[in-house]
């Protein structure tokens, strides 16, 4: 989920730790197809994984590894760089077995590493459930142009929304607040559930306050709320499709709406047109839009804005997620509007919420007044 990040001294200083003969003993057996594996711990002041320990497997199928417990904390086993298995470690005494079998992995004496592998599943079944025909509908209505049903699945959408997280809420809560509850909480939207994620991490620091996980937490919240509203966003900037440098603080003194978007995104993709409509309205009474992509090739990106036709203002193609991330935008589609100041003065709003938000801005006074 994070972008995996090295840091030599911590890894040096790991590993001789990881050397002594007590500590949390972590073993794999079965694993016939890889070459290497490498044990990585979570780091909560970068929220990514660091190696701490690694074994050459060309000539054998079992591995072990021993690391000394400093607290509850989430593990990786990362094979060749392509498989990985995320482990929860609770206890000093721990000792985890895990077993590449026919049937896929499975874990022994760790019943949260289980969970935790299981948990992807089961936010996809949550998922398919709740939104698996709606999207075929949207699919369909989205290539006949039918906007009234657009429309009507975009208000299903919203009632099936808040019963999916109704379940969802409940699996992670389910989990408590340790290593397991963190590393499912990160499958959630931090901009669109922190009031849920301010909850969490509560129970994190009444019941695992000197844990990583909760260290991470409360620096994700604190992040989440950098862009809460009243607040100046953080700083971005990057080059547009024509190659111009754009800079954030170029736009002040103009309503903006900054607009994460993508073009496998069917909800972006329906209000797209709609922020055209209310662009060419308000851009010159002093509002404009600058749209972050979260594609994944810039054919894609284009061919999209090309479609639905939202070329005449600025975008940025944010590959490496790096702008998402200063924002905590997890999920799509998802929008900050600024106003004049560059303050931050609502969220998350659709094409209808935004057109009434400019009309208020930009209502010329009655000649009486």
């Amino acid at each position: 989920m994070k972008k995996i990040i090295f840091f030599l001294a911590g890894t040096l200083s790991l590993l001789n730790y990881a050397c002594t003969s007590s500590g949390v003993k972590i073993k794999g057996e079965g694993f016939t197809t890889h070459q290497q594996v490498v044990l990585k711990a979570f780091e909560p002041d970068q929220l990514t994984y660091i190696a701490v320990d690694s074994v050459g497997l060309s000539n054998q199928t079992e591995f072990a590894f021993t690391v000394p417990f400093a607290g509850a904390n989430l593990y990786q086993l990362q094979f060749d760089a392509k498989q990985t298995i995320p482990l929860s470690v609770t206890s000093a005494v721990d000792n985890i077995l895990v077993q590449q079998q026919e049937e896929g992995i499975v874990i022994q004496g760790s019943e949260a590493s289980q969970k935790i592998m299981d948990f992807p599943m089961q936010n996809e079944q949550l998922q398919a459930k709740y939104f698996g025909a709606l999207k075929k509908e949207m699919d369909a209505a989205m290539a006949a142009g039918d906007q009234s049903k657009l429309a009507d699945i975009q208000k299903r959408s919203g009632e099936a929304i808040q019963a999916f997280l109704q379940e969802f809420r409940a699996l992670i809560t389910e989990l408590g607040p340790t290593p397991a509850g963190y590393y499912a909480l990160q499958f959630s939207d931090f901009n669109k559930e922190i009031e849920f994620i301010e909850q969490r991490l509560q129970a994190f620091q009444e019941h695992l306050p000197d844990s990583p996980v909760t260290q991470a937490l409360t620096k994700q919240v604190k992040q989440v709320k950098a862009t809460a509203l009243g607040e100046r966003p953080p700083v971005l900037g990057g080059k547009d499709r024509s190659g111009k440098v754009v800079n954030l603080n170029d736009y002040r003194g103009q309503t903006v709406l900054i607009d994460f978007w993508a073009a496998w995104c069917r909800a972006c993709r329906v209000e797209n047109p709609k922020l055209a409509q209310l662009y060419e309205q308000y851009h010159d009474q002093g509002f404009t839009i600058l749209s972050i992509s979260q594609d994944e090739t810039a054919v894609e990106w284009e061919q999209a804005i090309t479609k639905d036709g939202i070329g005449a203002w600025q975008h940025l193609w944010d590959q490496d997620r790096a702008i998402s991330q200063r924002y905590s935008v997890s999920s799509l589609p998802q929008n900050v509007v600024l106003d004049a100041e560059g303050e931050i003065i609502a969220k998350n709003v659709d094409a209808q919420v935004l057109a009434g938000l400019l009309e208020k801005t930009f209502k010329k006074p009655n000649a009486t007044e």
